[in-house]
């Protein structure tokens, strides 16, 4: 099963953190602007929920 790391945060605390923390970066295999930390763990899919912090981009241009 493939999830954003958004889906598999359900601690509203963390939710309402990521929202307010700014990102700032595109992502680097599509370009896709990234403004906060939300935006980033709603952006790339976890093949693996025990690894949260690792991650595919699903717009990849470099497929």
């Amino acid at each position: 099963m493939t999830a954003t790391k958004w889906e598999l945060i359900t601690n509203e605390v963390d939710r309402a953190w990521m929202e307010r923390t700014p990102f700032g970066y595109p992502c680097v295999a599509c370009g896709e602007w990234l403004a906060t930390e939300a935006d980033f763990a709603k952006h790339f899919e976890i093949p693996d929920p025990a690894y949260k912090n690792t991650g595919n981009c699903p717009k990849s241009k470099r497929k």
